[in-house]
């Protein structure tokens, strides 16, 4: 990836990337930290797609809440302030989009813990868990007011 491509993707993808970490770590230097490594990831593989930009992002910050646990180290379950860019995106969830995106980024649960609360397949959670980051993401990218498929549906219950 060349620097003029670089800096286009860092143009277009820094907003939601930065919101995602921020939102999952709850401090803003190491959700920067975070993001120079996945965007040092996405320049070693030549990768400038925004999708695997914010898996990236998330799957770094889900490693860094879970080890913070395993070492003993307070990790409270962490709820974005009210009226920021990520409280108003998980707002526009349903509750269960919100209740596993908590219990897998906040409070670091597995698929398969949560498979087993929900009597469902850890492959069934992980395709929620998916979308609704996916969607999460673009409720960060487009904001409070922006358009997004309708959200008065509820989610299924497997």
């Amino acid at each position: 990836m060349d620097a003029g491509v670089l800096e286009a993707f860092y143009d277009r993808t820094s907003s939601a990337a930065y919101a995602l970490a921020t939102c999952m770590l709850g401090e803003d230097e190491p959700a920067a930290d975070l993001v120079v490594a996945a965007y040092r990831q996405s320049f070693e593989s030549d990768d400038d797609s925004e999708n695997h930009l914010l898996l990236r992002v998330r799957n770094l910050a889900a490693a860094d809440l879970r080890r913070r646990r395993a070492d003993g180290q307070p990790c409270d379950s962490y709820r974005p302030e009210h009226g920021t860019p990520c409280a108003d995106a998980l707002d526009r969830l349903t509750q269960r989009e919100r209740t596993l995106i908590q219990l897998a980024y906040f409070d670091g649960f597995h698929t398969q813990e949560l498979a087993t609360r929900y009597s469902t397949s850890s492959t069934n959670i992980a395709r929620e868990l998916s979308r609704s980051m996916k969607l999460l993401g673009e409720l960060l990218r487009t904001g409070p007011g922006g358009s997004t498929q309708n959200r008065t549906h509820s989610a299924h219950s497997t």
